[in-house]
């Protein structure tokens, strides 16, 4: 497909296909929906993967979105996996652009004109938005930032989130630069997926886009935060909260991409980090009488290491 600068904003939305993965929550799932077809794109060009779901989820897409197409999965394959179906899609269909997308998230108006003003002045095949916290969840507040991707501490794979919690601000640079995004919201140019191939299924849940940002960075793409683009995050509503297999998905992803990406000096730094952050976090949860995800930290830790 073209890998032209992007012309008109109609041109280039043609190109631009939405994945939203949806399991057990289809009044998210349709607000997120009505948010982008407000932005103004067109039904066909989203897709909603249901994984697996077993309320009513199918019965009320019908219901409510009867224009936009459906792909319905047997069982919950995962984050990644219920991603990699819709990518699937979204590239026979014909995608220069794929976004993938939270099913807990409203996009704004102006969304896509301004992510594609953003990559007007910028090389980067992945980009994401500007992502706030719902106001549901930061005390009615709309302007409280929740992710404008992450940078490594200088070679350590550790990394450092530009701008959480803190106000909008009109200093904020139009596009950052950074090295991890999080697959919340997240645009990939079909090049990359044609280079590096798609989310590792092997992370159910947690993990896969710390990864795939670690691949496409490897293989040479830029990446960056579109801040006039803006997204509301209901925060750990597509997840459940902090439950124990929560906690051994976090703890075991972190550890295995470590694991699989440090190199030998870094291993030891990487190793008494997660290990300290483990034990720190597990007697938080002890001390709170939470024993089951106390358990649960220790238990992915040691999954994420020598499993």
């Amino acid at each position: 497909m073209s890998d032209q600068p992007i012309g008109t904003i109609g041109a280039w939305l043609n190109s631009v296909r939405v994945i939203i993965l949806n399991w057990n929550l289809p009044v998210d799932t349709l607000a997120c929906v009505n948010s982008l077809l407000a932005a103004g794109l067109p039904p066909q060009q989203i897709l909603v993967v249901d994984n697996g779901s077993a309320d009513n989820s199918l019965q009320q897409f019908d219901a409510a979105i009867p224009a936009v197409p459906i792909l319905p999965l047997t069982q919950n394959v995962g984050f990644a996996g219920g991603n990699n179906r819709g990518i699937e899609w979204a590239l026979a269909d014909g995608a220069d652009w794929i976004l993938l997308l939270n099913n807990d998230t409203e996009v704004a108006p102006t969304f896509f004109a301004k992510i594609a003003q953003s990559l007007s002045d910028s090389q980067a095949k992945l980009i994401s938005p500007l992502i706030f916290y719902h106001p549901d969840y930061a005390d009615g507040q709309d302007d409280v930032i929740w992710s404008a991707g992450d940078v490594e501490i200088g070679r350590t794979l550790l990394t450092r989130p530009q701008y959480k919690n803190e106000h909008l601000s009109a200093n904020l640079p139009a596009v950052l630069t950074v090295d991890f995004l999080t697959a919340c919201a997240l645009f990939v140019h079909r090049s990359v997926f044609a280079e590096i191939g798609q989310l590792d299924e092997t992370f159910f849940m947690y993990g896969e886009d710390v990864d795939f940002c670690q691949r496409a960075r490897l293989a040479g793409f830029e990446l960056a935060c579109a801040t006039t683009a803006q997204v509301w995050h209901k925060v750990a509503r597509s997840s459940g909260g902090g439950n124990p297999q929560q906690r051994i998905w976090q703890t075991e992803h972190q550890a295995r991409f470590y694991r699989r990406y440090a190199s030998r000096w870094q291993m030891p730094l990487l190793f008494s980090f997660t290990l300290l952050r483990s034990l720190r976090l597990a007697t938080r949860d002890s001390w709170q009488g939470e024993w089951d995800r106390g358990w649960a930290t220790l238990r992915g830790w040691w999954r994420g290491w020598w499993g």
